[in-house]
């Protein structure tokens, strides 16, 4: 028998080739492929995740070439590009000093009065004057690239640098703000010496606030419509009397220290027992007014739906007085 590797004449009825040790009997060789591993639905549920990817691929390529967005980037130093990360800092990099200072001057001060004007919509109006010269400064750093641009086409990518830094660093910066301290501008209720009208208040962000409340605190609270400010009075399954101008908490007269702000004068005789997870808080300082035939009625169905506020209503320790600058001061 003729070996087919080498060539070498073998005695019949042998399996091997006597001189290179090769197969001779080719029925005996596997040429089917070995199976892949695996079960048929994890084998397809690879075949279409690959599948989907590659779609994915395709058709964000294909949007991108329908945008037709220009190579912005050509023939701006990389150095720029990534330094303008900090208005003016990119102009500082190509050696223009007086337009870099300048521009990062601005929008510091822009910043500035973002932050003294918190939780107001001046504030809003600061901020978005400071995302404009950021964008500004960017799009002078990449001059160089743009001036094969018609109008329209640097007006989209204006645009375009505006949005993605108003969803980028900017909306980052305020999630992390507000992860502090957040604030409420104060309007449309009774003056206190603690709380006027016009005043914002600062409290204890989502990562500051404490897991359980006291009472006594003063909080900022979601109410049906809006928000208050006010003392915490009862704790969850606490009994609380309002008699006669007096409030009871199980029987025993509350410190002066955890009175509403406002006192309890407008409020009709009324007892509550505080629901599990609620804290009571006695809107004292807003202003509301019933009227019809049964008034006080009224009143303690409109106490009964806003008094009795959940853990998660409460969005924080007022902290501090932010304005106006005046009357600028911790809370007590």
């Amino acid at each position: 028998m003729k070996c087919s590797s080498c060539d070498f004449e073998n005695m019949p009825g042998q399996e091997r080739c006597a001189r290179c040790n090769a197969v001779l009997n080719l029925t005996q060789i596997d040429i089917e492929p070995p199976r892949a591993t695996g079960s048929v639905a994890l084998r397809r549920t690879r075949l279409g995740v690959i599948r989907s990817t590659h779609r994915i691929g395709f058709s964000f390529s294909g949007i991108l070439q329908r945008l037709r967005l220009p190579r912005i980037s050509a023939g701006a130093p990389l150095g720029s590009l990534v330094m303008s990360l900090i208005p003016g800092l990119g102009q500082l990099v190509l050696g223009q000093r007086f337009l870099g200072w300048s521009i990062l001057a601005g929008w510091c001060v822009l910043m500035a009065l973002s932050f003294l004007a918190y939780g107001s919509v001046a504030g809003s109006w600061w901020r978005a004057l400071a995302i404009l010269v950021h964008a500004t400064a960017i799009a002078l750093a990449i001059r160089p690239g743009m001036t094969r641009l018609s109008w329209r086409g640097r007006l989209m990518v204006g645009v375009w640098f505006v949005i993605v830094l108003n969803l980028t660093i900017y909306l980052a910066l305020s999630w992390t703000t507000a992860g502090f301290c957040g604030a409420l501008q104060i309007n449309n209720v009774a003056d206190t010496g603690i709380v006027q009208n016009g005043d914002t208040i600062a409290y204890t962000g989502r990562w500051l606030r404490p897991d359980r409340y006291e009472r006594g605190d003063l909080v900022v609270y979601q109410l049906e419509h809006g928000y208050g400010v006010d003392r915490i009075v009862a704790l969850e399954g606490e009994t609380v009397t309002i008699e006669s101008g007096r409030v009871l908490v199980n029987g025993q007269p509350l410190p002066a220290e955890a009175m509403p702000l406002n006192g309890v004068r407008r409020f009709p005789d009324l007892e509550f027992t505080v629901n599990q997870g609620h804290y009571l808080i006695l809107p004292s300082n807003l202003n509301w007014e019933a009227h019809g035939g049964n008034v006080g009625q009224l009143i303690r169905q409109m106490l009964h739906r806003n008094c009795q506020v959940s853990a998660s209503d409460i969005s924080g320790l007022a902290m501090w007085r932010l304005r106006p600058f005046s009357r600028f001061g911790a809370v007590e």
